[in-house]
């Protein structure tokens, strides 16, 4: 399936989290924030370069995510994206830059992609923890 919107995230096979629009003059920066999970996130960067590609460069596919976080804890991961998250959540700012990542991001597009690999660290740590 192609992409909805060319600058849409693609998440999965035919899944996607949709781009959206914001005023990048009014952007807060990111990479103070995402400093405790960057490494992480380095390893997801596996399409191309950042510095070329933006978030096109990275890859967000459960099986990518699962093989990126083989070198991490994943409880710590969980906890450090939750802390990011409700960090933009309770701010007012609707746009935010990454240097790093290379890319504008509407709050919702980053809350909704940071969601979602909250959402497979968690299948992932059940998966290798069955109560």
């Amino acid at each position: 399936m192609a992409k909805p919107n060319p600058n849409d995230i693609s998440i999965g096979e035919g899944r996607w989290i949709e781009f959206r629009n914001s005023d990048w003059q009014q952007a807060e920066p990111l990479d103070g924030d995402l400093k405790h999970v960057a490494d992480f996130l380095n390893r997801l960067e596996t399409e191309c370069d950042a510095g070329c590609c933006g978030i096109d460069a990275y890859t967000f596919w459960e099986k990518d995510i699962s093989s990126a976080v083989e070198s991490f804890e994943v409880h710590e991961l969980l906890q450090r994206f939750a802390e990011i998250s409700d960090k933009i959540a309770s701010r007012d700012t609707e746009t935010y830059f990454s240097e790093r990542m290379n890319n504008y991001f509407h709050r919702q597009t980053i809350l909704a992609l940071f969601e979602h690999i909250m959402v497979t660290l968690h299948r992932l740590k059940d998966e290798t923890n069955p109560s």
